[in-house]
């Protein structure tokens, strides 16, 4: 859970006794504890156990702070207490206290231990969660190795696997960024130069399958009328590997698992196969969370299998980053029939080895499946930055006077963006009550904390400010070694291209010009052009998604960067009452004006995600504030990306969507967007009342918003402002709370869209006379006489 702010000045004011932590440590080691729980052939509770636990919760128990904490309106102290009890007479299973243990042992600070013990009385809280309900409540049948996924348990709807959809959700993420035939790949992730014992054991164990000509077992399948048929079934080939995995299943940190094998039908179908780490007994719950590697076997070649199978990938490779957010790369692999080809997915595209055939080249598929067998977190993608000790998790960075500094993180709060090419931003909320954001930015961009720096050195007021920083890595690191070709083009038909007769290492073609297409991302991400994704909560557009298709780089690199910024506090979309969204609007605005002309910088993406609530009391009289400089622009570096479509689309001036120079009067323009958004969408959530029914027009306008392409977002938009009639009806919309807004409304939409010059907002307007006349209707409209 995340606390409030007073319950964290309350844990800082209240600390947890440093003499009873030290004295319970020492008990820990005293009896051996960690060697005992570790251990399952003497993991048997016993007295020892039972003090340990009984200890760390009368230190619980026997602070202040307990007494001041409150958790289903009774105190921390009235829960805690019957457990004393439970605990004596051995009613309840000591492992249930293991985590509280851990943080306590670790030395994590006091608000992990206490965040620690509202999860466990949650969990004794909650009504039992219904059989399979989600991924990660699912009890698994683990001797098969066998994972039994509902599409829903990872947003994956039923039908998601139609070629139709998958066309639409998760081809325009890899269309224009997918690379074949890189040189070096097998080197770079599968590399037996430098073996450990372990892997080079494991590799002769798989080359010891190879008889030479083919590969022993691999199956050959049976046709409905009992014949023998050179295509295996999805079954068969499971059983193939492994019969493969068992030669050394015991030496190795990671097992193959297969996701619904049990409910393949003979000779049809498809079968996801996947790699996770080695099984803890401990914790016998799979999650997307563990995935290291995913795989789709399709038994049969035939046209339109390789990019239907790619897709099929790709989607999973998305669950895996929406559960590992913070993932740098992920591997996959697709097999059809014997043919292989290795994949690595990250967040500027995706790119492959090139086909083989496993039988005729077996030491491929050996290098790759006892890599994937032995990979550790580094080789295999996974997050290197956020430290682990126990419970406690911590990251690294830099203070802006360049100190060392080490960050207490909490569970992350949101991610910006359902895709894979893109920012990918992830935010946490730190111990300190900050904020904690990992993106990919593209490196050449201005970094957001240079952007913060700057702001803070001009005295910028009412923007987010910056506590520390870490450049982690970037593509191009990721990608040393590597050798790109050409990208590979997908033609109009979903063919599969003829399999090389000799060689297998065969050429990605593509046409001697692009089409490119009229259409923005719907995800604000520096990736590849046309790279968007399906989502339309996070539609964000990035500085280069519009760059010529025939640029001399093949691929745009990203850094990897940690920003912990203060205050943390509600994005705006979560207000409570209309006053309190009018001021905070309000704020914003000012910060804005205070960001441009005092800091001499351009936000360039206004929007719901970007504002925040916060305490006036300790931010200098402000209630709302600007956050998320990544698209910012200092005005003085140029006018190099002076007509690039920068933003939040839905939020997105009309002038900016028809690439126009984006001036601070169009980011003026995206407030009037996100006060429309907020009356007739966010208010039906926020404020609580009665759901009433839209009207399909109104419907249709707000979601063209997030259209499929610049011109038609921009006409939808430019309809409503230039008919009094369209707008009115969208100002009907607004529930009865919110009537009294339509009069800033309208008095905003004449700022911008006026027929009569006066009062007119335009780029050429005084930005101070601007934003004085924009706060003042905001100032009458929040006292009620607009």
């Amino acid at each position: 859970m995340d606390f409030l702010e007073n319950q964290i000045d309350i844990i800082r004011q209240y600390p947890l006794d440093p003499k009873a932590l030290k004295e319970f440590r020492d008990l820990l080691q005293e009896s051996k504890y960690y060697d005992r729980r570790n251990n399952p052939l003497t993991n048997i509770p016993s007295k020892i156990d039972q003090n340990c636990t009984y200890e760390v919760l009368q230190i619980l128990k026997s602070c202040r702070a307990s007494s001041l904490l409150f958790y289903n309106n009774s105190s921390i102290n009235t829960q805690l207490a019957p457990f004393f009890t439970r605990i004596l007479k051995g009613s309840i299973c000591l492992s249930e206290f293991g985590r509280i243990i851990d943080v306590v042992a670790n030395g994590c600070p006091d608000v992990l231990i206490w965040r620690e013990a509202f999860a466990f009385l949650e969990r004794f809280n909650r009504q039992p969660p219904k059989l399979l309900a989600t991924l990660e409540d699912e009890a698994v049948d683990i001797s098969p190795n066998r994972l039994h996924i509902s599409p829903t348990d990872c947003k994956l709807e039923s039908d998601v696997r139609s070629q139709k959809l998958l066309e639409s959700k998760v081809f325009p993420e890899i269309k224009n960024c997918t690379f074949r035939n890189v040189g070096g790949f097998l080197d770079r992730f599968f590399n037996t130069t430098h073996s450990t014992e372990t892997e080079v054991s494991v590799l002769k164990a798989v080359l010891g399958e190879h008889d030479g000509k083919k590969w022993r077992k691999f199956p050959i399948g049976l046709s409905p009328d009992k014949k023998l048929n050179k295509r295996p079934n999805e079954n068969q080939l499971w059983g193939w590997l492994v019969s493969i995995q068992e030669s050394f299943q015991n030496v190795a940190s990671n097992q193959l698992y297969t996701t619904m094998a049990d409910k393949f039908e003979e000779q049809c179908g498809f079968m996801d196969i996947f790699f996770r780490q080695s099984f803890d007994p401990m914790h016998p719950k799979l999650s997307w969370k563990d995935v290291i590697v995913v795989g789709e076997y399709v038994a049969t070649y035939s046209p339109g299998k390789f990019k239907a199978t790619l897709l099929q990938v790709t989607q999973y490779v998305l669950a895996v980053f929406r559960s590992q957010p913070t993932r740098r790369f992920v591997h996959a692999f697709t097999l059809i029939g014997s043919i292989m080809e290795l994949w690595v997915f990250d967040r500027a595209g995706c790119y492959s080895s090139g086909w083989f055939d496993i039988h005729r080249e077996p030491r491929k598929f050996a290098r790759a499946f006892a890599g994937y067998a032995t990979m550790g977190s580094e080789t295999a993608g996974l997050d290197m930055l956020i430290q682990r000790q126990g419970a406690c998790r911590f990251i690294d960075c830099r203070g802006i006077l360049s100190e060392s500094v080490k960050i207490g993180l909490q569970r992350p709060i949101f991610q910006t963006e359902d895709a894979i090419v893109c920012r990918g931003t992830t935010c946490y909320k730190t111990t300190d009550f900050q904020i904690a954001k990992f993106s990919w930015v593209a490196d050449e961009l201005t970094l957001e904390s240079d952007r913060l720096r700057l702001a803070r050195e001009k005295g910028v007021e009412g923007v987010a400010s910056m506590v520390a920083f870490n450049h982690v890595t970037s593509i191009a690191e990721l990608r040393k070694g590597l050798s790109f070709r050409e990208k590979y083009w997908f033609p109009c038909e979903s063919e599969y291209p003829p399999f090389p007769k000799e060689d297998s290492e065969g050429l990605s073609r593509r046409p001697k010009s692009y089409l490119i297409d009229d259409s923005p991302k719907s995800e604000r991400s520096n990736g590849s052009i046309s790279s968007r994704s399906s989502s339309q909560e996070s539609d964000e557009v990035s500085e280069s998604d519009f760059e010529n298709a025939c640029d001399e780089m093949l691929w745009q690199n990203k850094i990897l960067c940690c920003l912990v910024v203060s205050p943390s506090g509600r994005v705006i979309s979560d207000f409570e009452t209309p006053k309190e969204m009018l001021e905070s609007l309000r704020d914003a605005i000012k910060a804005h004006q205070s960001l441009y002309s005092v800091g001499g910088i351009l936000h360039r993406d206004i929007s719901t995600n970007n504002i925040i609530i916060v305490d006036p009391e300790k931010e200098h009289g402000f209630k709302g504030m600007l956050i998320d400089l990544d698209m910012a622009k200092i005005m003085d570096e140029g006018s190099r990306e002076a007509r690039r479509r920068t933003g939040t689309t839905k939020f997105m001036a009309i002038d900016v969507l028809e690439g126009r120079k984006h001036t601070y009067r169009h980011d003026l323009e995206s407030f009037l967007y996100v006060l429309i958004w907020l009356c007739v969408i966010d208010s039906r959530k926020s404020l609580c009342f009665a759901q009433e029914k839209r009207l399909e027009w109104i419907k249709n306008k707000l979601d063209s918003w997030s259209g499929s392409s610049w011109k038609a977002i921009s006409k939808s938009k430019a309809d409503i402002m230039d008919s009094s009639l369209d707008f009115e009806m969208i100002l009907e919309q607004f529930p009865e709370c919110l009537y009294f807004v339509k009069p800033l409304c309208r008095k905003l939409r004449s700022c911008f869209f006026g027929e009569i010059d006066e009062g007119l907002i335009t780029p050429d307007t005084d930005p101070n006379e601007a934003y004085r006349s924009i706060i003042n209707s905001f100032d009458i409209a929040i006292a009620g006489k607009l």
